[in-house]
């Protein structure tokens, strides 16, 4: 009997101990000591950034440790002024190139939690977008083109031209040409001379020295219907490829002679470049066949030094890509020399660069703004562009000056 009061005794004793130590086990959040601590030992660090001089990068990356894979919990400065991050990793940030400028900024990273904030500098960012040419807030700027010695001409409401001087962007007082107000393409010709379209049949040329309008040639018309011709370009040829709406692909020879290949007769061509032996077309499709994108960027192969084209069409670029919405629209086409396509839009932020590999990244995201209606390359590392052309200067028709520390594609425009 006494025997097992003991166990019993010693029984309820380990049953006390063990209530008392599980009493004693603790799930709460930790005190703001022990979170400080933890703090202490998450640290962000920065050790590279690249580029290390950003020039004409539109995208920074910063190389570190101790960031987060959540954008929601990372954010950058440069300066005081915040960026966009693209995408992150507890090593790598991606951020758009802010509008901050100088030569000695600081980076700062901020991670929620941590004990520190990461910092970089001196680090040195240019304005990469500038305007060009100096105009009245009532100026009204249509179209533009540019030569190769970069002199640029700016066609105005009142069907004047400018020739602005490169250096000093005054216009050239010398120059004295007047043309329709109603162009919608303009550029320089092999010849020297100045041509344009008005969504008309009509080419129409001024002589390099200057003067009035003349007609050059007048394509065909197509299916009983007159030419409309609304964008054009050159090949290394002097053949002129045109397009408009429900035109067609236009070919006019320099010794005047056409052609019409009957490919994107269902369409409304809105831009119109020649490239690698390719030229390429911005359009919407008119016509009721399923599975053929509603706006795309097309391309068909030059096959020969008279201007035939391969009449199969490659599919470059679905706008859906870029947007969903039906609104948006491609207004103009360029390449860089190293093969890149800078595709202009109404998009919030207007330029898309379209790399080799198909990747698509907005051209300086937040640097620039409006509608971008054409692209002129200038004779180093400069891309020009006419934004919200038959505006006014006060309602942001504007021509920008843009920094892409690479040089355009040949156009064979120029002589």
């Amino acid at each position: 009997m006494k025997s097992f009061n003991v166990s019993w005794k010693t029984g309820m004793i380990l049953l006390f101990l063990l209530l008392i130590s599980s009493a004693c086990e603790y799930d709460g959040p930790n005190s703001p000591w022990e979170q400080a601590k933890q703090a202490e030992s998450v640290i962000p660090v920065i050790t590279q950034v690249i580029p290390e001089d950003a020039s004409g990068a539109s995208v920074i990356t910063i190389n570190g440790k101790n960031f987060s894979a959540n954008p929601e919990e990372v954010w950058v400065y440069v300066e005081k002024e915040q960026c966009k991050v693209i995408e992150c990793s507890e090593t790598s940030i991606s951020i758009y190139r802010p509008k901050t400028v100088g030569d000695a900024l600081t980076i700062s990273v901020v991670i929620k939690n941590a004990a520190t904030i990461a910092k970089y500098s001196p680090y040195k960012l240019a304005a990469v977008v500038n305007t060009f040419g100096y105009f009245a807030d009532t100026d009204i700027i249509v179209t533009i083109a540019m030569d190769a010695n970069e002199n640029m001409y700016v066609t105005m409401n009142d069907g004047s031209i400018r020739k602005l001087d490169p250096t000093s962007q005054q216009p050239d007082e010398a120059y004295l040409a007047d043309m329709s107000p109603l162009a919608t393409d303009m550029k320089i010709g092999p010849d020297g001379g100045l041509y344009f379209v008005r969504k008309k049949a009509t080419v129409y040329r001024i002589p390099p020295e200057g003067g009035s309008a003349e007609n050059y040639a007048k394509f065909d018309k197509v299916k009983n219907k007159e030419a409309k011709a609304a964008f054009f370009d050159f090949d290394q040829n002097k053949n002129i490829f045109a397009g408009g709406t429900s035109t067609g692909l236009l070919l006019l020879r320099a010794d005047l002679t056409q052609a019409n290949w009957g490919i994107y007769n269902e369409y409304d061509i809105t831009a119109v470049r020649v490239f690698n032996e390719h030229v390429y077309v911005a359009a919407e499709y008119l016509g009721s066949e399923a599975n053929i994108p509603a706006k795309a960027i097309w391309k068909n192969e030059i096959i020969s030094t008279s201007g035939e084209v391969n009449p199969v069409s490659e599919l470059v670029l679905d706008l859906a890509k870029l947007s969903d919405s039906l609104d948006v629209v491609i207004n103009a086409i360029t390449f860089s020399a190293d093969g890149d396509m800078y595709v202009g839009t109404n998009l919030a932020s207007p330029i898309i660069r379209v790399k080799a590999s198909s990747e698509t990244e907005p051209l300086y995201f937040g640097l620039l703004s409006g509608r971008v209606d054409q692209f002129v390359w200038g004779a180093g590392e400069y891309l020009y562009t006419l934004t919200n052309s038959k505006q006014t200067k006060a309602e942001g028709g504007l021509i920008y000056k843009i920094y892409m520390a690479k040089t355009g594609a040949p156009d064979y425009g120029r002589p």
